[in-house]
């Protein structure tokens, strides 16, 4: 795409995309689209388990519209 630069470019399925979480035990992190996740094999509980790491990671709004909506 014109004008953006690729090298600070972020996406969802980014393996460097993760949710970083502080627990009683220590540190937990994840990625928020997990390796093993293919549109074959997507269902509802997936859809969730990735809509809470969005939320917990902090990306609605900068990688997920505010609103939930996606276009192509």
């Amino acid at each position: 795409m014109p004008g953006v630069d690729r090298r600070h470019g972020v996406v969802a399925v980014d393996a460097n995309t993760r949710v970083l979480q502080i627990t009683e035990e220590g540190f937990k992190a994840r990625d928020v689209i997990g390796g093993d996740i293919t549109p074959d094999n997507l269902n509802r509980t997936n859809i969730e388990e990735i809509r809470d790491n969005v939320v917990l990671g902090g990306y609605v709004g900068s990688l997920v519209a505010s609103d939930y909506s996606g276009r192509w």
